[in-house]
């Protein structure tokens, strides 16, 4: 119709206008429809995009919030539950990693980083701790009277239970098998449990409670009422049947936990301080003070209970500090079978000067097993494993021994303990040393050392890889003597390990080179300026530590007192390296080209401008010459 409209009349033309804006309008109903529709689903969709987003915003601010209420609440638990705090401030960061659960969570990880297992949640400051040989069972009271008691399972599970008691609780006692304990209430009466270390819960663990009531009890806990005393009083026979205590007067006796009754020791016995069983029943190990001696001096004894003879052990003990107390304790250690004592007192060399000499102490027929020496003159604690023929000794550094014949000491390397002369545990390439503090008992897990040398960081270290990697210069001292930066190594200090290491050169080595400015690294973390000589420096690439150049500087100027000052650098940007030496100032600018360096430039201030070529280390007969 469209080419023959000029067949149609007038009519038949306005009649198909008026179809064609019929048309029109209905089509643009439609288009007008669809847009309509298209709108609302656009702003269906944007407001549900934001509600998601606001909603997702709100989560992550919730959590936020959560995070950082529950690392307050960490920072809350580290006064009195240190180990609960560690635990919460893991949640914290899982919920959410805030700053402050990340503050949280490293300073769990600083106090408990050599810590092979953490046992914390006592109500009150820990003031006695008990445990048995193998240490899984350990009982601790507090200075509120208060025990709590922790069985290590299988793996790292941990129960414990605090005992629900009327009276306050003191002297706690752990048999050799873990399967007895023991402590003098205030009530005055030596309470005794049995112990089952593998239930499956805490209802199950303890059994009833047996108590001897007595006047030397009664006194025990008048007594605690007023002060406490570090002395070991109280501890169980081998076979855990019988319990023997010091009274009051210094008088030893044995108690039979199954009828009640003590038994009498001969008359003639002298008083003692402390008291221990030895290797079997009918064999106490005695301590007394020595009458007349300068300053706190011991004398330990073997004690024959049914003879009443006494075998002296150890004389003229000297004394240590265990922890950061007032009080003093003479430097000993029973093993954990009761078979050898571990004591140490002061003697003269034969230049004059005195040293701490340890002697480990056959108990059935005092027979010295071995003697060591320490680099100290005063004694520390000494910690011995159950048989006694392994032992550790801290004196500003770890040392592992060996009693048996042949044996050797070596090095270890771990934190220091919180108090000394405790439990060794574990086997000799992983040993763990038990110590306790006001709010924890921890296992620190010790690392030894191969042969007789320990490695010492000189230098600043320098972290590279987020924080990761440590480059630092490495030396080594036997006993106090100066260290020598003998090394570079790189040290992975999340695995614990050198990733990388290379001898240094100390034949021209600086006598007192300044350590924080002995090391640079660049920007890029692909070279390391290490200073080697007074006027030397080498270059190497990371993470390989392999030499790309050697630099030589111009020579420091002498100080007043006759000393060189130390030669200080930096990276100033990219590959440049800045050395000061005195008041003149070098730049080396150094350029990757085809795999090597490219030549160093030297600029000094205050002087002409002078180029020298330092020629790279040749790494193969391939590699580019230098323009």
């Amino acid at each position: 119709m469209k080419d023959r409209e000029d067949e149609l009349d007038a009519d038949e033309r306005d009649f198909l206008e008026l179809a064609r804006q019929r048309r029109r309008a209905r089509r643009n109903r439609l288009r007008a429809g669809w847009i309509a529709i298209a709108v609302v689903l656009a702003v269906i969709a944007g407001l549900g995009t934001f509600l998601v987003y606001q909603g997702k915003v709100s989560e992550r601010r919730d959590a936020e919030a959560r995070s950082r209420a529950m690392a307050v609440l960490a920072d809350q638990l580290e006064r009195s539950d240190p180990g609960q705090a560690a635990l919460v401030a893991m949640a914290a960061y899982e919920i959410a990693p805030t700053q402050e659960a990340r503050n949280a969570v490293l300073r769990g990880y600083d106090r408990f980083k050599r810590a092979a297992w953490v046992l914390s949640g006592t109500e009150g400051k820990i003031v006695e701790t008990a445990m048995s040989t193998d240490g899984t069972v350990t009982l601790v009271t507090t200075q509120l009277g208060r025990a709590s008691l922790f069985v290590r399972g299988a793996g790292k599970s941990v129960t414990s239970t605090r005992l629900r008691l009327n009276e306050m609780a003191f002297r706690p006692m752990v048999s050799r098998d873990g399967r007895r304990i023991a402590y003098t209430s205030g009530a005055g009466a030596l309470v005794w449990h049995d112990l089952d270390p593998e239930a499956d819960s805490t209802a199950e663990l303890l059994g009833p409670a047996h108590m001897i009531r007595a006047d030397e009890f009664r006194a025990r806990a008048e007594a605690q009422r007023y002060s406490s005393s570090p002395a070991h009083t109280a501890d169980f026979s081998p076979d855990a049947r019988r319990v023997v205590t010091v009274a009051a007067d210094g008088r030893p006796r044995l108690w039979d936990l199954e009828t009640g009754r003590h038994e009498e020791l001969p008359s003639r016995l002298p008083a003692f301080e402390s008291v221990w069983f030895g290797s079997d029943g009918d064999t106490l190990v005695a301590q007394r003070r020595d009458a007349g001696s300068s300053g706190d001096r011991y004398t330990f004894v073997a004690v024959d209970t049914g003879t009443g003879g006494v075998r002296e052990l150890a004389a003229d003990v000297a004394t240590f500090y265990p922890s950061s107390g007032v009080y003093s304790a003479p430097a000993v250690s029973l093993s954990g079978d009761g078979g050898v004592l571990a004591w140490c007192r002061t003697e003269e060399d034969e230049d004059g000067s005195g040293k701490g000499v340890y002697r480990f102490v056959r108990v059935g027929d005092g027979r010295v097993l071995n003697r060591y020496g320490s680099d100290s003159y005063n004694c520390k604690g000494v910690s011995l494993n159950e048989s006694g023929q392994r032992f550790a000794v801290y004196d500003g550094e770890w040392l592992l021994g060996d009693n048996r014949r042949g044996g050797e000491e070596k090095r270890a390397m771990g934190p220091k303990p919180a108090n000394f002369g405790n439990r060794l545990l574990g086997d000799p390439a992983r040993p763990v040393v038990t110590t306790w503090d006001e709010t924890t008992v921890t296992g620190l897990s010790l690392r030894p050392v191969t042969g007789t040398d320990l490695n010492w960081v000189v230098s600043h270290p320098t972290l590279i890889d987020d924080g990761r990697i440590q480059v630092a210069q490495v030396g080594r001292r036997r006993g106090h003597s100066d260290l020598t930066a003998e090394s570079l190594v790189l040290y992975d200090v999340v695995d614990d390990k050198a990733t990388a290491e290379v001898k240094r050169p100390t034949a021209y080595a600086p006598t007192d080179p300044d350590p924080s400015q002995a090391l640079a690294v660049n920007e890029a973390e692909t070279l390391v300026a290490d200073v080697v000589g007074r006027n030397r420096i080498l270059i190497r690439r990371l993470p390989s530590l392999s030499q790309v150049a050697e630099i030589t500087t111009l020579m420091p100027p002498v100080r007043k007192d006759g000393e060189a000052e130390p030669l200080s650098l930096f990276f100033a940007g990219g590959d440049e390296l800045v050395t000061r030496s005195g008041s003149r100032i070098e730049r080396w600018d150094a350029r990757e080209a085809g795999g090597s360096l490219s030549p160093w430039t030297r600029v000094t201030s205050g002087s002409p401008r002078r180029t020298h070529r330092c020629t790279p280390r040749r790494r193969s007969p391939s590699t580019p010459a230098s323009r």
